[in-house]
């Protein structure tokens, strides 16, 4: 009875393949034939079935979704060769869609189909080779002490993207990185603590990874703080932010394993290795903390080319100056802790640096403290304290704190408004050749703020500017010009400095040199 039924059942597809006047193909026939019936079908091997009950359990808003059997009835038809299974095969593996990511899979699927002459199958062939060769730059990247291609490599291996999906390297990755002060790094680690992938579940460890990660403004690891602890617990609150919590017994012997086999791989000459030993020494990661030892193995990374640990000698240098008390050094000291490329960022050391230098009268250091203190950067925002420490340079004769006092002097926002102190300043900077202060310089005068309105003059301290590529000036100039203020009525001038504008991507009203354009047909018009 049973095999009259599915004779009967092949007799009706067939029938209805042959029958339909508008199918262009198996496929949509197929889709006329009642689940039921379509089912019976696939099971009975019939391969355009099995893909096309496949294709009916992967549409994303079907009630029939289903990964496990979409995964199962593409592959029962892509083993049969329909190419169009073999594609939609690959691509679950590929985006890991219902299964484990698995790009060598979606490799020999998509191959299967480009053999048939599927153009998308070679679409993904040549996505997964341009995956692949991301992943070979980002390791050889990372075996060199790349922080942040250590932290995207680990995000690839923690999701299956372009790699097999390894929580452990993915962890491993994520630590190195975050040892090294990348946010996303550290806030990855965090992660991977607060879900339990790859290491122990450890709540300790992931709120002090994330607050790691938060103190250096990473928008997902302060979120994640958020839900943990509500959203208006400061950091300094939060008792897991204050010291690092103790590794567990299992993860102190797996350091010690790592430590043990990367000081192998030191030994043997590998300049990387090297780079991460160091670290490790530094941070006490598997082994007894040890600054000597720290710095031997950065000098043997760094004698081998290795930027990231040359970065950390040249950095102990300065910190040895700068303990003894060059103001020069403590400076350069703080720069170091503010760079966001091989060096970790510290605002906190950056700003306890950049304070030693500023007290002993250096002006660049005072500049940067007002900087820091008007961001917020290191320390709690003040810009009073910001006006101080930029008086104190700019009395020194620094012109970028002289034209930041006349900004703060013009906008009357901490002080109170001067507009004759605001020229004072913009005149000692703009003296010095410093294109904001003279574009400045040239507003006060076109409208007459504390000045006689002159337009010669603010044509004059324009024109400096704008040769310096200030945008602003360039732009005001070309009104000039256009209206003859200041300066002979040139259109021609004027549509020269409005090109220089948008050259520079600048915002330029386009009606106005588009008028001008059309008018006077320039050879300089866009």
């Amino acid at each position: 009875m049973n095999l009259v039924r599915h004779a009967a059942l092949a007799v009706f597809i067939a029938a209805m393949i042959a029958a339909s006047a508008f199918a262009q193909d198996a496929d949509t026939a197929l889709t006329a034939v009642p689940l039921q019936e379509l089912q019976a079908a696939a099971e009975k091997g019939n391969a355009q079935a099995q893909y096309q009950l496949a294709e009916m359990y992967a549409e994303e808003d079907g009630m029939l979704r289903d990964d496990a059997k979409i995964e199962f009835w593409y592959r029962k038809a892509a083993e049969q060769g329909i190419a169009g299974a073999q594609v939609r095969l690959a691509e679950l593996y590929a985006n890991g869609k219902g299964v484990t990511p698995d790009a060598t899979q979606a490799m020999f699927w998509f191959r299967k189909a480009a053999e048939q002459g599927s153009e998308e199958a070679q679409k993904g062939i040549q996505k997964l080779e341009a995956d692949a060769r991301e992943v070979q730059a980002l390791q050889i990247a990372a075996a060199q002490g790349d922080a942040k291609a250590r932290t995207e490599l680990g995000w690839m291996y923690c999701t299956g993207r372009s790699v097999a999906q390894d929580h452990a390297k993915a962890v491993a990755l994520f630590r190195k990185a975050a040892r090294q002060g990348d946010a996303r790094g550290q806030g990855g680690l965090a992660f991977m603590y607060e879900n339990g992938m790859g290491v122990a579940q450890d709540k300790a460890q992931a709120t002090w990874w994330y607050c790691r990660a938060g103190r250096q403004g990473e928008r997902q690891a302060l979120d994640a703080l958020s839900e943990m602890y509500g959203p208006s617990r400061p950091l300094d609150d939060i008792l897991g932010c204050v010291k690092p919590p103790p590794l567990s017994v299992e993860e102190q012997a797996a350091a010690a394993a790592t430590f043990n086999q990367t000081l192998r791989d030191a030994e043997g000459g590998d300049a990387g290795a090297q780079f991460d030993v160091a670290q490790m020494y530094v941070h006490g990661d598997g082994v007894k903390q040890d600054m000597d030892q720290a710095v031997d193995w950065y000098r043997k990374a760094a004698a081998q080319g290795n930027a990231y640990a040359q970065a950390r000698v040249d950095r102990l240098k300065l910190q040895a100056a700068a303990e003894k008390g060059d103001a020069e050094a403590q400076y350069q000291l703080g720069n170091h802790y503010m760079q966001d490329d091989v060096i970790e960022r510290d605002y906190g050391q950056a700003m306890l640096w950049h304070r030693k230098a500023a007290e002993q009268g250096y002006a660049f250091a005072q500049l940067q403290l007002g900087e820091m203190y008007k961001r917020g950067e290191g320390v709690a925002k003040g810009e009073a304290q910001a006006v101080f420490w930029y008086r104190k340079a700019a009395e020194q004769g620094n012109a970028d704190a002289q034209y930041a006092i006349g900004q703060m002097y013009s906008n009357g926002l901490v002080i109170a408004q001067d507009n004759a102190q605001a020229v004072a300043w913009y005149r000692k900077a703009a003296d010095q050749g410093l294109a904001e202060a003279q574009s400045s310089l040239g507003l006060m005068y076109k409208l007459g703020l504390s000045v006689t309105q002159d337009y010669e003059q603010a044509a004059m301290w324009y024109r400096k500017a704008a040769e310096q590529k200030n945008a602003f000036a360039q732009l005001q100039l070309g009104q000039m010009y256009e209206r003859g203020e200041g300066v002979a009525k040139d259109e021609a001038q004027a549509v020269y400095w409005y090109r220089k504008v948008v050259d520079q991507d600048r915002i330029l009203d386009p009606n106005r040199l588009a008028a001008l354009c059309e008018e006077k047909k320039y050879p300089d018009c866009p």
